[in-house]
């Protein structure tokens, strides 16, 4: 019975693990650049405050760049059968601006203006070739049914990472802003070199005699997918805010650390190990019967946290809320490659990504601050993010089909 209930997946595994280390390379760039930017900043004498608005400006960028390149990308392919001088021309960029940040920051009060149009440059690069990177997980699975599982991995992969890069920061802040970026500007080379060799040949190119080649799209079909990936972007970012500010409100008073702050590594293995279980689940069931199993759970889990009595229940139910949350991510690029138009995958992972940083600046600036709210209050604000997610994932309008899974080339 147990075997029965593995997954058996044919997958490119290969590529799989490229995927996941170029996604978690652009991790490690934006932590590098996050722990740096406001003393590059101050080299050059600009306040602060400056740092805030140029993060502000980047992220608002991405909301509009990421879907476009998506859309780029989707394009090129279609046209030349490869998405890869998009994504090499993005990273190329990347890297130089990266290289060039300390040596303009260097320059002093000269370079006032200089530097904060090398940081939005950079990220915007950055933005670039996010979205056609991971649309590429389509390639990586022999069938429609085996996704769920190659997005599984490549999300456990990225839960237990993600723990570790944060437990790097005294070691790049010991080590100066140069090595640094040239450190993360390798790290990116190497993995986007190891996903190129990875990859399969370019598939043929669109024949644009071919009337029956061409695509039609069913522009309603479009906006209310890019909807539905807005949706669950809001709602997975949120949820994470809202559930962020309730466990130190339940802790506060008390000499106890909360188990999901005192304990990183074993956060990212329990969110490894339901990233695994969701894509099983997934793969067998679909992953919209999981998350329409998954979200109710992390409802009743996330509101019975702000009543619960006792230590022990209240880190049960963290890990639940934690296998919720994991859950949910492993859905994500299935779910836009499934209701995306075909031939728009893309956009709509673009427009999942770019709108993650504008739902997480929008928080605040909604809601404020919450260190003194009701954990009944902010239970129910957890509550009302995951039913986004619940309302994303549930909108059955359309066929889908999946048109990237007809082939394994490029």
């Amino acid at each position: 019975m147990a075997a029965s209930f593995l997954p058996k997946a044919t997958i490119a595994w290969s590529r799989v693990f490229a995927l996941a280390a170029v996604q978690n390379a652009i991790v490690l760039s934006w932590v590098m650049y996050r722990l740096y930017l406001p003393d590059l900043f101050a080299q050059v004498g600009l306040a602060a405050s400056v740092v805030g608005t140029v993060l502000f400006f980047e992220v608002a960028i991405g909301f509009i760049l990421e879907p476009l390149m998506g859309y780029g990308s989707d394009r090129l392919r279609r046209w030349t059968g490869t998405r890869f001088p998009l994504i090499l021309a993005g990273v190329l960029l990347t890297v130089v601006m990266f290289f060039a940040l300390p040596p303009i920051a260097g320059l002093g009060a000269a370079a006032q203006s200089a530097l904060p149009l090398a940081a939005v440059i950079w990220a915007m690069a950055m933005a670039a070739f996010r979205a056609p990177v991971l649309v590429m997980l389509g390639q990586c699975a022999m069938s429609s049914g085996d996704l769920p599982y190659a997005a599984g991995v490549l999300m456990a992969i990225g839960a237990i990472v993600g723990r570790l890069i944060p437990m790097t920061t005294d070691f790049w802040l010991s080590r100066g802003a140069m090595f640094t970026f040239v450190s993360g500007s390798v790290v990116l080379l190497v993995a986007i070199g190891v996903l190129r060799a990875v990859l399969p040949a370019p598939a043929p190119p669109a024949d644009p005699s071919d009337p029956g080649d061409e695509l039609t799209l069913d522009l309603r079909h479009l906006v209310v997918a890019l909807l539905r990936t807005i949706a669950v972007a809001v709602g997975v970012i949120w949820t994470g805010n809202w559930f962020g500010a309730l466990v130190p409100r339940l802790y506060a008073g008390t000499e106890l650390t909360p188990w999901s702050a005192s304990s990183p590594i074993q956060v990212g293995l329990v969110g490894a190990a339901s990233c695994l279980v969701a894509a099983a689940l997934g793969q067998r069931f679909g992953m919209r019967r999981t998350i329409a199993i998954a979200a109710p759970i992390g409802l009743a889990a996330i509101l019975g946290l702000s009543v619960s009595g006792t230590t022990a229940l209240g880190t049960l139910l963290i890990v639940a809320i934690v296998a919720v949350q994991s859950a949910i991510n492993v859905g994500v690029i299935p779910l836009a490659l499934e209701i995306a138009p075909p031939g728009f995958g893309g956009v709509a992972i673009g427009m999942y990504f770019g709108t993650l940083g504008l739902a997480g600046n929008a928080f605040g600036k909604i809601f404020g601050d919450l260190s003194d709210a009701a954990p009944t209050s902010l239970a129910q604000g957890g509550a009302f993010a995951l039913l986004l997610v619940a309302l994303g994932f549930g909108l059955q309008l359309w066929p889908t089909t999946r048109p990237e899974l007809e082939n394994l080339q490029e």
